[in-house]
């Protein structure tokens, strides 16, 4: 734990613009006024909250702090300067709960760190949009998009109702359209993010825009003004575009196939769902056949049919996904394999995208359930824990956009500069950690002999392992190389 928390007080450190004299944390950092007066005026703050107001900070491991000071707030960091002692200053990107009540604003970080400011009077309304929508934009670039953001760009007052909660007033917010997504960056909340693929309910009328989703989250757009008619519009083509992809695809794996069942299939893959084999066929049998040899014509035939052979073939799936590469708005294949009825091996969902301009391929594996777990249970228990993981596994891969690259590299890794968006891309996203909890390891393509050896290793090495914590990696295996972009 200590390990841990003096790795996050470097990266925070690392992250911080200018550096600072004193103790520093992964939340904030001390140092002094005179020394830094001047690197702070290079840069001009967004807001400045003054005359001085109270404040207290905590820092882990050391006694209150209190006293009054102004506050400023910069693109990526806050500085609060005390009338008298070391400045504090706190990365947004360390902000693990950010909220305002009663005029006072609350601050926590992920190292334990609080800082209470205020009461801060006139200026608090201001203060708290400001620095949610700074904080806000930094987590966007931290939730894994890598995509075309869509036009327009609408404003308005937001209700949001979680399942089995009345709807709470979110007050004003900006409605953002991606490639696959709704954005939604309230003014004093944080940022979330709803797939087209999640959207059931969808209702635009009367300048009220209201949007449900499968998990059960029912949100409504008022006020949006002049926007409100071409933005549901874009809304309504931006996933309407991504359902044809979808049929294009599907109708493309399926040559010959009855319409009725070409869309059937569909809607079973909204863009980035995997569809089960067993599903498939209570479509019509004679599908998945078709689907299984376009992934042979991606290059995959020998790696496919090895993970066949040891799978529960009935729950096999496979899915289509729009490429992130370019603005080619291409799209491939990717499959999901659960294998767990082989003797002394197994408990493992392998992974796969098979796109043909795909380099560095690897497969990647997840654990169904906990290893200590496996052994005892029988066949019935297991395909009732397969299901439910592999409906897991899938929102997760949806939530992050397939990329890879932040569900293997190490935590050590995490912390290097170049992956520093990923670290706190894992700290911000639910399906990110349950990915990484689940990760076993992956088998990078080199030859398919090579490939087959080390897919039993990985298999063997699952089975024989009692801590969910340990990873399989391949000898001078560094775990560092891309992610094929996707």
């Amino acid at each position: 734990m200590e390990k841990q928390l003096e790795q996050l007080k470097k990266l925070a450190a690392a992250n911080t613009p200018a550096k600072r004299a004193g103790n520093g944390a992964a939340g904030g950092s001390s140092g002094s006024k005179s020394e830094d007066s001047q690197s702070e005026e290079s840069q001009k703050p967004a807001f400045e909250a003054k005359p001085p107001f109270p404040f207290t900070f905590t820092e882990s491991g050391v006694a209150p702090r209190s006293g009054e000071g102004t506050c400023q707030l910069f693109s990526d960091h806050l500085v609060v300067l005390p009338n008298f002692g070391d400045l504090i200053q706190v990365p947004y990107r360390g902000i693990s709960d950010l909220y305002g009540k009663g005029y006072l604003v609350n601050i926590q970080t992920f190292s334990g760190d609080l800082l209470f400011l205020g009461p801060l009077g006139r200026q608090y309304d201001d203060f708290l949009r400001i620095i949610t929508r700074l904080r806000n934009e930094l987590t966007l670039r931290d939730m894994l998009m890598g995509e075309k953001q869509l036009q327009p760009v609408a404003r308005g007052q937001l209700a949001v109702a979680d399942p089995g909660s009345p709807p709470r007033a979110e007050g004003e917010c900006e409605l953002r359209l991606y490639e696959t997504a709704l954005v939604v960056l309230p003014d004093t909340s944080a940022v979330f993010r709803i797939p087209y693929s999640d959207i059931t309910s969808f209702s635009a009328s009367d300048y009220r825009l209201e949007i449900g989703t499968e998990q059960g989250r029912r949100l409504a757009a008022t006020q949006m003004g002049r926007l409100f008619d071409p933005f549901t519009k874009a809304l309504t083509d931006a996933s309407a575009g991504l359902q044809q992809m979808v049929a294009k695809t599907v109708s493309s794996l399926l040559p010959g196939a009855d319409p009725s069942a070409v869309r059937k299939v569909a809607r079973l893959m909204k863009e980035g769902r995997a569809a089960r084999r067993a599903d498939i066929d209570a479509i019509s049998p004679s599908l998945w056949p078709l689907m299984e040899k376009r992934l042979g014509a991606s290059g995959l035939t020998e790696e496919y049919s090895f993970l066949k052979g040891i799978s529960q073939q009935s729950r096999i799936c496979i899915g289509v996904k729009q490429s992130l590469k370019g603005d080619d708005g291409s799209e491939y294949l990717w499959f999901m394999v659960p294998i767990y009825g082989r003797a002394g091996a197994g408990n493992a969902i392998a992974i796969e995208a098979a796109s043909a301009e795909d380099t560095g391929r690897a497969t990647y594996f997840f654990r169904i359930v906990g290893r200590s777990e496996y052994p005892s249970l029988g066949m019935e228990a297991l395909d009732s824990a397969c299901d439910l993981i592999l409906m897991e596994i899938n929102r997760a891969m949806v939530d992050i956009n397939f990329r890879r690259e932040p569900v293997y590299l190490s935590d050590d890794k995490l912390l290097e500069p170049k992956y520093q968006h990923y670290f706190y891309a894992v700290k911000r996203l639910p399906s990110l950690k349950l990915l990484r909890s689940l990760f076993i390891g992956r088998v990078v393509h080199s030859s398919p002999e090579q490939w087959t050896e080390d897919v039993n290793a990985l298999l063997e090495f699952n089975a024989s392992s009692r801590s969910d914590a340990e990873r399989w990696s391949k000898p001078m295996d560094g775990a560092s190389g891309g992610d094929g972009g996707d």
